[in-house]
């Protein structure tokens, strides 16, 4: 009696870790991630949008602008986010592992923008705070590289006849 008793023992043990097993799979099949087609992730960044306006005086600018696909918007090539840092205004950089600061685009992306004598163009940015570690209350400006000619435009390297910088402005 003793004997049968130990097997019954041993196999509802058995059975009761087979069940167990069986679920605790089928619960990891269930939440495992699959390949499907759709919206998988979603990060929400906290985005700073500046419009800015920039007008030529006695003489023509030229603004070298750049777009990312076409029917986008162009959008200069040349600008930067500064941040005071210690007192001293610093190019904003990504905090992330991007690198880089705003703006910069390669020169073969460059189509001069002619900007006339008395003339106004406006630009917009949306700036996430994440990306370039920013906090509100923080003072920023935007820094435009210009140049006086087209020629001159195309024949520097990187180094604008012009920095244009925005007032200060406070990040909200």
């Amino acid at each position: 009696m003793r004997i049968i008793q130990r097997k019954w023992i041993f196999a509802l043990a058995f059975y009761i870790s087979v069940q167990l097993f069986c679920s605790f799979s089928f619960a990891m099949a269930q939440t495992s991630p699959e390949k499907k087609a759709g919206i998988v992730d979603i990060t929400p960044y906290s985005i700073v949008s500046v419009e800015y306006v920039v007008q030529a005086s006695e003489k023509q600018l030229v603004i070298p602008v750049c777009k990312e696909n076409e029917g986008d918007s162009q959008f200069p090539c040349m600008v930067h986010l500064q941040r005071i840092i210690g007192g001293v205004w610093k190019n904003a950089q990504f905090r992330k592992s991007m690198g880089g600061v705003l703006g910069f685009y390669s020169k073969e992306y460059w189509k001069p923008l002619l900007v006339n004598p008395g003339d106004k163009v406006k630009f917009h940015y949306g700036i996430s705070k994440e990306s370039f570690g920013i906090r509100s209350g923080e003072h920023l400006r935007i820094v435009l590289g210009v140049w006086d000619s087209t020629d001159s435009m195309m024949k520097t390297d990187y180094n604008p006849d012009q920095n244009f910088v925005s007032p200060v402005f406070v990040c909200p």
